[in-house]
């Protein structure tokens, strides 16, 4: 049986994971930017593209689960 090893928020492998993170999504911000063709102050913010990206996400989720039920399971230690 293979074994997932488990971090905390504070080791070394997560930070850099965060800092990756944050690296592609500014990269993708400039992209996006550029393909919606925003300039100067219509350009929008990282906090707004990940806000869109959210709600759309959310939104395809529900058309896939309006006729279902949705089964949330909990992980023994997480809350």
């Amino acid at each position: 049986m293979e074994v997932v090893p488990l971090f905390t928020a504070d080791d070394d492998v997560i930070v850099e994971w965060r800092a990756l993170t944050v690296g592609f999504l500014d990269d993708l911000l400039s992209e996006v930017n550029l393909l919606l063709g925003l300039q100067g102050d219509s350009k929008l913010s990282l906090a707004q593209m990940l806000e869109a990206g959210t709600w759309k996400v959310r939104e395809l989720e529900l058309l896939k689960t309006a006729c279902r039920y949705v089964m949330l399971t909990f992980l023994p230690g997480w809350s």
